[in-house]
């Protein structure tokens, strides 16, 4: 089951400000996420950097990550598997993913 506080998606934020916390700086924390997690599940060839052929799943963020990793958050959109999803669609996701918990 895992730990039922850690939501996939959103966790991930506050690892990065965690790992800026203890000393890495942005670069740093946003490598060990992407580039550096790829290399160890063996995927690198696959996912985790930029580059042809390579999964087409990219964040756009307002702000610059690399001089606030917190800007990381504060998404615009996803283009995930080549599909782009807008800010709007995705808190529409979210909302209807809330409801469907009752919430």
């Amino acid at each position: 089951m895992g730990n039922p506080y850690i939501i996939p998606g959103f966790s991930v934020h506050e690892e990065l400000s965690l790992l800026v916390a203890s000393g890495l700086n942005p670069f740093e924390a946003l490598s060990a996420a992407t580039r550096n997690a790829a290399a160890f599940l063996g995927q690198s060839s696959e996912f985790g950097t930029i580059a042809e052929g390579r999964r087409a799943d990219l964040l756009l963020v307002e702000g610059n990550p690399l001089e606030d990793v917190t800007n990381a958050s504060r998404r615009s959109g996803v283009m995930l598997r080549g599909r782009w999803f807008s800010r709007a669609d995705i808190d529409q996701m979210l909302e209807d993913l809330a409801r469907s918990f009752g919430r």
